[in-house]
């Protein structure tokens, strides 16, 4: 047991004092921060609300616990540099949570770090590895009312990933970051869970003019709307602003959160971009646009079983949807079955290569049962998103049903978890991309058109086509490993180069499959 005697305690507050770089195992902090400070301690108990000046840099040191002894903020004018490690992160959090989910006190909670009008010219700030707990938001304005752990407001110079935010709470907007005009920040690779605003946005509130780059995050169990009814359980985006910049949220899962309007996501946007998440169970509806002139695009995701909204609810005809995969969505109660709810009319002409359940009409949509792994069995909050496999069965028509043509689609290079996005030259429907080779044109199809089989070193190509052709040999992951042109119609190839296993063959004339099937090589 640690004795007090081997506590260290160092109250800071004063206006001036030099980098602090001591490593002890508890200090006490308030005040204004004049110099470049270094806090490389264990805790870090802050008293008093801390302000860093223009200019001025604050570096909290991985493993640190920043422990709030009450409803203080940190507020950065300056630059804040909190990187910690995967396995050494930094806690934001308070010392006494009793009070914490009655908003009409401060009690409990901490106020969170606030970017303020922080001038334009400090370099960026980096939150990277944190958990941020017990974050609180109750005062009277907006600026003390949003953003439970992060309050932004006019400042784009942030950067926060890999990090964690739950329990935190706010009377307005922003459960866990409250994102405000002109702040385009990188909110990447973290994790909102439970955190619950009681009006827009339970894990995050993006504001007007945020060009907000939102990826791989998950959300799941956010609310918005505590008492009454709230807008976006996982992310809020609205822009006043026709010709503003919008967000691209993109590889995010959102799963199991709850608000009146946009369970997963609400957008009223000019151009915002959708693309390649899983928005799954929650309540609310899957994606709820409210904006009538929006052009937004909903590309390749994965929205299914969400309940009271379906899966998409919209209010603009303009909204470019492909090749999502709109299923088990129901809209109010079981009776209502309807996928994408038109509140004026959604035109068909934008909604395209989609599998929509009970069909819609438009180009390249299909009503065909998606085949996941391991779905959800029912729509709605009582089921578990998160542990359930979204990810496609080898023998799902989704596979290279997707639009031909992807140019201008503002598709990552990647899908959800990490695997190319065009896999087989067509992309998939859905979030994500099978790598396996399931779609060759069987043509005539015979037994003996590449033998033996299983072979050895050596492959015999039989075929009644005249002039040349091409064989292609492709291992299970998708990658040609063997090419070779065929002019005669008995050739004999030589394969001793490849390892054993699996290998899909098609025989091809001007990409014309002649014949295709799969041999093993042993």
């Amino acid at each position: 047991m640690r004795t007090i005697s081997k506590i260290i305690i160092l109250a800071i507050i004063i206006e001036l004092f030099t980098t602090i770089n001591i490593k002890a195992q508890t200090i006490s902090l308030q005040g204004t921060i004049s110099t470049d400070t270094v806090l490389n301690v264990d805790t870090v108990k802050v008293i008093g609300d801390v302000n860093i000046l223009n200019g001025i840099t604050l570096t909290i040191q991985q493993g640190t616990y920043v422990e709030f002894q009450g409803y203080y903020k940190l507020n950065v004018q300056g630059r804040i540099l909190a990187i910690g490690e995967i396995n050494d992160t930094i806690s934001f959090s308070v010392s006494d949570t009793t009070g914490f989910a009655n908003t009409s006190i401060v009690n409990g909670g901490w106020n969170g770090i606030h970017f303020d009008n922080t001038p334009s010219t400090n370099d960026t700030s980096k939150l990277i590895y944190c958990k941020f707990i017990y974050g609180k938001a109750v005062g009277d304005t907006l600026t003390d009312d949003s953003g439970g752990a992060i309050y932004i407001y006019k400042f784009s110079n942030v950067i926060i990933s890999n990090s964690l935010f739950t329990n935190n709470i706010v009377n307005e907007n922003g459960g866990g970051i409250y994102c405000g005009l002109e702040s385009s920040i990188v909110i990447k690779n973290n994790r909102f869970i439970r955190n619950i605003s009681f009006y827009q946005g339970g894990g995050i509130y993006i504001g007007t003019n945020c060009n907000t780059i939102v990826y791989g995050n998950i959300f799941a169990y956010n609310i918005a709307g505590h008492i009454v009814g709230g807008s976006g359980g996982g992310i809020y985006s609205s822009s006043a602003n026709l010709n503003s910049y919008c967000p691209y949220v993109v590889n995010n899962k959102f799963f199991n959160n709850k608000a009146n309007n946009g369970g997963g996501i609400y957008e009223s946007n000019r151009n915002i971009k959708i693309i390649n998440n899983l928005i799954c169970n929650n309540y609310g509806g899957g994606i709820f646009n409210g904006h009538q002139l929006g052009y937004g695009e909903y590309i390749n995701n994965t929205i299914c079983n969400n309940s009271q909204l379906g899966g998409i609810h919209c209010y603009s005809s303009r909204l470019n949807t492909k090749n999502n995969i709109i299923w088990g969505n129901i809209n109010y109660d079981t009776t209502d079955t309807t996928q994408i709810y038109a509140g004026l009319g959604a035109s068909p002409y934008y909604i395209k290569y989609n599998n929509i359940q009970y069909g819609y009409s438009g180009l390249g949509n299909i009503d065909t049962l998606p085949l996941f792994v391991q779905p959800t069995i029912d729509a709605g909050l009582g089921y578990n998103a998160e542990i359930a496999d979204w990810s496609l069965q080898d023998n799902s028509y989704c596979i290279n049903r997707g639009t031909p043509d992807t140019i201008g689609l503002n598709i990552p290079a990647t899908d959800i978890v990490g695997n190319p996005r065009i896999f087989e030259n067509r992309i998939d429907m859905g979030a994500f991309e099978s790598q396996l080779i399931t779609y060759i044109e069987a043509v005539n199809l015979t037994e003996n058109n590449f033998y033996p089989n299983p072979a050895y070193n050596k492959l015999n190509i039989n075929t009644s086509h005249k002039g040349t052709a091409v064989f292609e040999m492709y291992d299970i992951t998708g990658r040609k490993v063997f090419e070779s042109k065929i002019t005669n119609t008995n050739t004999t190839l030589d394969i001793s180069s490849l390892k054993t296993g699996i290998f899909l063959c098609r025989l091809l004339d001007n990409e014309n499959v002649i014949y295709s099937n799969k041999i093993i090589k042993q």
